[in-house]
């Protein structure tokens, strides 16, 4: 790999570009993402994330993965501070860390597929009181 290697530097403007402050992105490769998005999806289930429950989930993009290499990356992943391991039971699970890599990386997903999107952040939740003023704004603005 060469040592001038510009990947994670790029704006948002290229489909291969990284988000913007997320060294993450750069950190991981394609088979680590989809094992933290199996880990997700089995933490929505009643299934605990075991490696004998991940590696079917990954079989379908990975098809020659060997439990040493999911050991690997799952140990990788620990290490990173993307996954908790519970030795006794031998699961795994997201880290604040990773689902916040999670929400960025389908963020940007999202805006590649669905450019037109807006995306706001607010400070604080809106409330009803807040429609309402915003409402009585309006109807006082159109008059």
């Amino acid at each position: 790999m060469y040592a001038n290697n510009p990947r994670g530097l790029q704006g948002l403007d290229r489909p291969d570009a990284s988000p913007e402050n997320h060294p993450t992105w750069t950190i991981l490769i394609a088979r680590t993402r989809d094992i933290l998005f199996a880990v997700a999806c089995l933490q929505q289930t009643t299934n605990p994330a075991t490696p004998r429950k991940l590696k079917p989930a990954l079989q379908r993009w990975h098809p020659d993965l060997e439990y040493s290499q999911l050991h690997a990356d799952l140990q990788t992943l620990t290490h990173k501070g993307l996954l908790t391991e519970h030795p006794a039971t031998s699961t795994y699970h997201l880290t604040d860390k990773a689902t916040n890599f999670l929400e960025t990386y389908t963020a940007h997903l999202q805006q590649i597929l669905h450019p037109d999107t807006i995306t706001l952040e607010l400070e604080r939740p809106v409330t009803l009181g807040d429609i309402e003023q915003t409402h009585a704004r309006l109807v006082e603005e159109s008059r």
